[in-house]
């Protein structure tokens, strides 16, 4: 252990081998690589663009993720990422220590390969390229000749003096693995597969402060509701029969004071609703009667 999730070994390698990283031998869950794969899309048959439509592919797949990120400038090329996926395929290791695939150049059974644009690279580009320093380019024809190239726009096939795929020297490499992330690295350097002493993680919290608030924030809303009802409860008022001179009235000048007039109150009374009596208003008094609330 390196770092945090961080897991790291020295091998030594002489040419690719393929592997997983599983944390025993003989674990059921191992992680892998997944080969790049193309992805078309198509116009909906409503849409009159269908007919003709054709579009470059997106990329699925560890190993298109890890070229996307280099392509980027995101990552190192010692850097890539694994997959937990049940299609997942062992992951290449080799005395390059890096985690690029073999090369095809050394495998005979191999021919034209897709290849994916990058850049300003388009289709004009493919036809006039010819070749570079590693491979033969060709716009695809679409025949049996083309091999595995698919439905790809742009073929190439790999020059006889690429890498080699082995050595006759054993280099020593440092794999890390971030169980956390999934992403790992496999360089020359291997001072940092060091083991280091790490500083250790702040204490979990206590199981009844944990317990304590879940009981706070299921009660919480229960109060809450139990309080409105209460406040609702307590702002509610009960109807009475009372005798007209009974009646409280409010005056403008704030007062409260049985009613003078009995007909403002007689006339206040008749109603079951809460209302002023515009005779008395004319005398600056406002007459209320309560109405009943019911639950």
């Amino acid at each position: 252990l390196v770092d945090h999730f961080t897991w790291a070994v020295n091998m030594s390698f002489s040419h690719f081998s393929r592997a997983k990283f599983a944390p025993f031998p003989n674990w059921k869950k191992s992680y892998g690589s997944i080969k790049k794969r193309n992805v078309y899309f198509a116009l909906p048959s409503y849409d009159d663009r269908h007919i003709g439509f054709s579009a470059d592919p997106l990329h699925e797949g560890t190993e298109a993720v890890r070229q996307y990120m280099l392509d980027q400038e995101r990552w190192s090329e010692h850097a890539s990422i694994a997959s937990g996926s049940g299609a997942a395929e062992p992951l290449w290791l080799s005395h390059l220590c890096k985690p690029d695939p073999p090369s095809p150049a050394d495998f005979a059974d191999l021919g034209w390969q897709c290849h994916y644009f990058t850049g300003s690279q388009d289709r004009d580009w493919c036809a006039v390229i010819g070749e570079d320093e590693d491979y033969i380019y060709q716009a695809n024809n679409r025949t049996q000749y083309m091999g595995d190239c698919g439905l790809c726009d742009c073929c190439r096939k790999p020059k006889s003096h690429h890498r080699s795929n082995s050595s006759d020297v054993t280099h020593t490499c440092c794999i890390l693995f971030n169980d956390l992330f999934l992403n790992y690295t496999v360089t020359s350097d291997t001072s940092k597969c060091r083991a280091v002493q790490l500083e250790q993680s702040p204490q979990p919290g206590s199981l009844w402060i944990a317990v304590g608030m879940g009981i706070i924030w299921a009660i919480f809303p229960c109060i809450v509701a139990i309080k409105g009802v209460l406040q609702k409860r307590s702002k509610s008022v009960i109807s009475m029969n009372l005798a007209p001179e009974e009646v409280i009235v409010k005056t403008s000048s704030q007062t409260t004071q049985p009613c003078a007039a009995f007909s403002c109150a007689a006339t206040a009374n008749t109603q079951n609703i809460v209302e002023s009596s515009e005779s008395c208003v004319e005398h600056g008094v406002s007459i209320f009667k309560p109405h009943r609330v019911l639950f």
